[in-house]
């Protein structure tokens, strides 16, 4: 379904990161953090209860089902998705199951089809939707399967056979296969380690190790940064001009050179290079952890803005400003993006995101690096997005984000996390 110039619509919005980490490719996931699953359904009693052992085969709907309970998919209430199918009934025991995969993407069919919501799983079906929810994505398009060109999406197939979701057939993917309990429970059973290796321990001990030749300031010690100017409370370590220094900010480090030092009772003033690289003097690193976006160097591409718009918090400003003098600030990401696609026709794409934060996973032992840029978000599109699906573009680079000891990565939109309408 297209959606129409000007639609707005509410959404958890994930933009996920590509990156190169040393020689190592490394792909970002599209992360879905939903809010917990909740029956809406009267009838439907075991709604958090994933379906297993059919005695026969899945049906599509109870897979729909199973994705929901997996990845916690909820809306608010008589937020739902209207009923555009022609055979989904209000009465259907997963009635609600079907639309909030519609609600999330998950399944993409044209007003007025059918679901076919009682039609058996085939393993086209499962590959497509279980891998739109992890997000994995193919490096190189070598199938190791015949049929390849009879797949909707043979990416998604070769994914399924990697994860080993299913075996070949006499050397085929057969993906109007039905799909059996057993097959069921194994992607299931994946799909639940996938999440938990992806849950982010806020309170996890990061260590980083530095090249000698840097000074480190201990973590816990106050700095403020404001540009190329950084102020150091009661610094414990001798600075000097020309010096590598590390310091931290919610208990994620940065390497600056100091260009000049001064300074004045308990407050040390160092004037640093703007343009000093210091990725190359972290040796080990070991992380994971949540911090405002505001902690990363967000650059955009030359046809994307981005604004930052701090509101007062209209609650409880006189209580702030009498204990801490200060007011808090909601924080309003806005990016916008202009895609040009020549002969006059573009799509120009809008995100405002409130208090966003970035979710981080990094190790040098072994070589590993997820980094998830996440909030609530309200996107608007001015254009026909079933343009921007006739030509395949399902990401949107937006620009790089600066991470501590790794560089620059690659910052995208993911297009197909905006459901469908």
């Amino acid at each position: 379904m297209s959606i129409k110039n000007g639609l707005r619509k509410s959404i958890s919005l994930f933009i996920v990161i590509i990156m190169l980490f040393g020689s190592t490719p490394m792909s970002g996931f599209a992360e879905l953090e939903w809010p917990a699953f909740k029956a809406q359904a009267a009838n439907d009693a075991a709604s958090e209860e994933l379906i297993l052992d059919t005695g026969n085969k899945i049906t599509r709907a109870q897979w729909l089902h199973n994705l929901a309970v997996t990845f916690d998919m909820s809306v608010e209430d008589e937020a739902y998705p209207d009923n555009y199918f022609s055979d989904l009934e209000s009465t259907h025991q997963y009635y609600y199951d079907v639309l909030l995969n519609v609600n999330f993407g998950v399944i993409d069919i044209e007003a007025g089809a059918n679901v076919e919501p009682d039609g058996l799983l085939t393993r086209s079906f499962a590959s497509q939707t279980l891998n739109y929810c992890l997000g994995f994505q193919l490096e190189n398009a070598n199938y190791t399967f015949s049929d390849y060109a009879s797949c909707d999406d043979p990416d998604d197939a070769q994914i399924a056979v990697n994860r080993g979701w299913f075996s070949l057939v006499d050397g085929k993917f057969c993906p109007e296969n039905f799909v059996t309990d057993a097959e069921v429970g194994e992607m299931m059973t994946d799909a639940k380690s996938v999440l938990d290796s992806r849950v982010v321990d806020e309170n996890y001990e990061s260590a980083y190790t530095f090249d000698t030749s840097v000074v480190e300031i201990p973590d816990g010690t106050e700095v403020s940064v404001d540009e190329n100017i950084i102020e150091i409370t009661a610094c414990s370590k001798q600075i000097k001009s020309g010096s590598k220094f590390a310091i931290y900010q919610n208990g994620i480090p940065k390497i600056y050179e100091a260009v000049s030092v001064s300074t004045s009772g308990a407050i040390t003033t160092v004037t640093v290079n703007p343009d000093f690289d210091g990725s190359s003097l972290f040796l080990s690193i070991d992380a994971q952890g949540v911090a405002d976006a505001s902690e990363f160097d967000i650059v955009p591409d030359d046809d994307t803005t981005i604004t930052v718009d701090e509101i007062e918090q209209a609650q409880s400003q006189s209580l702030a400003r009498k204990a801490k003098g200060t007011v808090n600030l909601k924080k309003i990401y806005n990016f916008d993006k202009s895609i040009d696609f020549g002969d006059g026709i573009s799509v120009k794409c809008n995100i405002s995101m409130e208090n966003p934060k970035v979710e981080y996973t990094l190790s040098t032992n072994p070589i590993k690096a997820r980094v998830v840029f996440i909030g609530n978000a309200t996107v608007n599109f001015n254009g026909n997005f079933d343009l921007t699906k006739a030509i395949n573009l399902n990401e949107i680079p937006i620009g790089e984000i600066g991470i501590p000891g790794i560089g620059g990565l690659k910052l995208c939109v993911d297009l197909s996390l905006a459901g469908s309408v």
